[in-house]
C-alpha cells in the first residue's frame, strides 16, 4: 500500500514539473560546452570512477560539477569535486526537498550526463528539472526511453557495465560527431 501512495505522489508531482517546465523552456541550439554536470548513483560507481569523469573534463578545460546521489545503504566520503545528495534530505516519496531543488536549478551548466537513469526516481526528477542545455544519458537494455526528458541517447552494447569515465568518452565523442566540441583556449 505505502509504494503504491509514494508512487502516486511520485507521479504527481513529476508530472506537475513537466508540465510546468514543458512551456517555459525552449531547446537552444548548442554547438559548445564548456561546462558540464554529470548525475550518478552511488550504487553503481566508486569515487575513484567520478573523480576520474572530473580528471577527463578537466583535461578538455571544462568545467565539471558532480552530483552523486546516496542511497541509505552506500556511504562516500565527501571530496571537493563531488556533491553528495542523500535519500534521507528528500521526500520519502522520491522528490527532492526544496533547499536541493533550490541548489540544483541555481547550477546552470552546458550538458547534463546522467548515468543508469533507471535506478532511482530521483534522478528523473533532478534531470526534468534542470536549466542544462543539453541533457545526455546511455541507453539500457530494457529501458524505456519515452518518458525521460533527454535529448541525447548514446546508445552501446552492455552499457550498464561501461565505466563512469568511459561514459563520458563516449558521449564526448558523439557530441563531436555532432560538431558541439568544447570552445578552444588559446593560451599564449
Amino acid at each position: 500500500m505505502r509504494g503504491i501512495l509514494r508512487d502516486r505522489l511520485y507521479n504527481k508531482h513529476y508530472n506537475k514539473l513537466i508540465s510546468s517546465r514543458s512551456g517555459k523552456t525552449k531547446k537552444q541550439s548548442i554547438n559548445t560546452f564548456s561546462s558540464v554536470t554529470i548525475l550518478a548513483p552511488v550504487k553503481y560507481h566508486k569515487v575513484d570512477d567520478l573523480l576520474k569523469a572530473h580528471k577527463y573534463f578537466s583535461k578538455l578545460n571544462v568545467a565539471c560539477d558532480i552530483y552523486a546521489l546516496e542511497e541509505k545503504a552506500e556511504t562516500m566520503d565527501m571530496t571537493a569535486n563531488i556533491t553528495i545528495i542523500k535519500r534521507e534530505e528528500c521526500e520519502w516519496y522520491g522528490v527532492p526537498s526544496q533547499e536541493i531543488l533550490i541548489q540544483w536549478l541555481a547550477n546552470k551548466t552546458d550538458l547534463l550526463i546522467m548515468s543508469n537513469p533507471d535506478s532511482l526516481p530521483l534522478m528523473r526528477y533532478l534531470c526534468a528539472a534542470s536549466n542544462c542545455k543539453l541533457k545526455s544519458s546511455m541507453v539500457y537494455e530494457g529501458q524505456e526511453t519515452s518518458d525521460l526528458d533527454i535529448d541525447l541517447w548514446v546508445d552501446v552494447d552492455n552499457a550498464k557495465s561501461i565505466p563512469l569515465d568511459k561514459q563520458c568518452d563516449l558521449t564526448y565523442s558523439t557530441l563531436t560527431k555532432l560538431g558541439i566540441r568544447p570552445p578552444v583556449i588559446v593560451k599564449f
